[in-house]
């Protein structure tokens, strides 16, 4: 894995772009996916909040065995927004990952999340047929 500063490596932050979320670079060594993302000892804990010094840097989860975004479908110029817990409508699509799970309440993690779940400034827009076709569902 070659990348300009290997301290980005696992740090906790997701650095969303080539060369760091790539298989060789074992997608930001987990930092990309909330499901691999060393909490315990990485240096951003995986969870910066709004408010912060730093963030935000979302979940743009590339790794097969975690997400489910298609990455040249996908196509988002903002990839950190994918997953930072703010429904971006652009992001809102398969191809996408459903922003990485921010614009369903069933989805949407606050304890990694930079925004708030559902704020006022991006509600939730659930559009991802796997949540709203349960039963129970609540928008």
């Amino acid at each position: 894995c070659c990348v300009p500063d290997q301290s980005f490596l696992g740090d906790g932050a997701c650095d969303a772009y080539t060369p760091y979320n790539t298989a060789e670079c074992g997608y930001d060594l987990g930092d990309c996916c909330r499901e691999s993302c060393n909490v315990e000892s990485s240096t951003f804990k995986c969870a910066a909040k709004e408010g912060d010094a730093y963030g935000p840097f979302g979940f743009y989860c590339l790794d097969p065995r975690y997400g489910n975004i298609d990455e040249d479908a996908c196509g988002a110029d903002n990839r950190e927004w994918v997953g930072d817990g703010g429904c971006d409508p652009d992001y809102n699509t398969q191809e996408c990952g459903w922003d990485g799970g921010d614009c369903c309440r069933d989805t949407c993690d606050p304890t990694y999340a930079y925004y708030e779940c559902g704020r006022d400034a991006q509600p939730y827009d659930c559009k991802d047929p796997d949540v709203i076709y349960r039963a129970g569902y609540v928008p």
